[in-house]
């Protein structure tokens, strides 16, 4: 009888978790047919948040552009609004399968922009800017050829920053395993903070800060005057 019980409940059990999963199947959408192409004429945009499984193309210019490349349900289901300045890239409904999305944005004019998730952010030629902040939160990726005044980037996760160019001020806080490649991007005053087994690689002409708690490490060129507190495994070390 107790067999006979248990098998029961078993079964009912089941029963109710591939019911939940199929009403979550249900709000998800795949994606159908060939990539298309698509242009959108949106409110001035000066800051990005992408939060979908797609790559950014990211160009300076006179003129705001926007082309996204995808299955047309898919790319018909990203979210278009855009709230002070910033234009979220997400999904309205949630999507199980897709062929790549690309999304082709050329900006005026460009202060922040943030990965959230796997996508990633590319500049397809140089970018200049006043200030700007640049964030990772997952294993996404931003790569850069920026010539800035100040810059300011955190990492939370796995994600990676790889960046050309030169800013006068750099200011660099890594949380997790991520890492920030900058050798080719000179800054005259630096600060870098990681919390974890993160890197940092970076270029330093005048003053490098370094506070590392955990085993992460960070590789400097250049000749700085350099200001460290470590505690744990991690190291400072010049690359020369």
């Amino acid at each position: 009888m107790k067999l006979i019980y248990r098998i029961h409940l078993l079964s009912i059990l089941l029963l109710g978790f591939i019911s939940t999963q199929a009403q979550g199947w249900r709000g998800q959408i795949s994606g159908k047919g060939p990539v298309v192409e698509k242009s959108l004429n949106l409110s001035e945009i000066d800051a990005l948040g992408l939060s979908i499984s797609a790559t950014v193309h990211l160009m300076q210019g006179n003129s705001q552009q926007i082309r996204i490349k995808g299955q047309q349900n898919i790319i018909d289901n990203i979210e278009t609004d855009v709230s002070g300045g910033t234009w979220n890239i997400r999904f309205d409904k949630n999507v199980r399968r897709h062929e790549p999305v690309d999304i082709y944005i050329t900006l005026k004019e460009i202060d922040k922009l943030a990965v959230a998730g796997s996508g990633s952010i590319i500049s397809e030629k140089g970018i200049e800017t006043t200030d700007i902040t640049l964030s990772v939160a997952g294993s996404g990726d931003i790569n850069l050829d920026l010539q800035a005044s100040k810059a300011k980037m955190s990492i939370s996760g796995s994600g990676n920053i790889r960046l050309n160019g030169h800013a006068g001020s750099t200011d660099i806080s890594i949380s997790g395993s991520g890492s920030v490649r900058a050798l080719d991007f000179n800054t005259d005053h630096c600060t870098v903070g990681i919390a974890g087994s993160g890197n940092c690689e970076v270029d330093v002409k005048d003053d490098l800060k370094v506070s590392v708690t955990g085993s992460g490490s960070v590789l400097y060129e250049g000749s700085p005057s350099i200001h460290s507190a470590i505690t744990g495994s991690g190291k400072v070390r010049s690359k020369s």
